[in-house]
């Protein structure tokens, strides 16, 4: 019931993040999300995602739960635009979704759960990582 009251709003928010995000006042979001512009397997209909990320170098990860479905078009995709403090950059998508240690040590990085619960949420978890490929 709730997710249904939430739904409208959460419409409304991601337009303008998506919005700002590709425009020159992207900073004020872009410190702390970034925006996938992914294509669909079968509708090849584009759309943009706005996620939280965070960046180690070369690497972009971003995190989503298994009952969201966009992050099952990221599987078999060569490269993924993506927009990334203001500019459109490529990544190479590596999506994991058994490594279960790993997205769990993400989980706990980003403050979002107890160490202690970690290894048993992260199998509602997907890790998506994204390596920058023209920087």
């Amino acid at each position: 019931m709730m997710l249904k009251l939430i739904k409208p709003f959460q419409t409304v928010g991601n337009a303008f993040v998506k919005r700002v995000l590709r425009t020159r006042f992207h900073w004020i979001l872009s410190r702390n999300v970034v925006l996938l512009e992914i294509t669909g397997r079968k509708s090849g209909r584009t759309y943009f995602v706005p996620v939280n990320y965070r960046q180690s170098g070369d690497t972009v990860s971003v995190m989503t739960y298994r009952g969201r479905k966009w992050w099952l078009n990221l599987r078999g995709v060569n490269e993924l635009p993506i927009y990334l403090k203001g500019e459109r950059v490529l990544a190479i998508p590596e999506v994991i979704t058994e490594d279960h240690d790993a997205i769990a040590a993400a989980l706990i990085d980003r403050g979002w759960i107890r160490k202690s619960i970690a290894r048993s949420a992260a199998a509602d978890a997907v890790l998506i990582k994204l390596r920058l490929s023209n920087r």
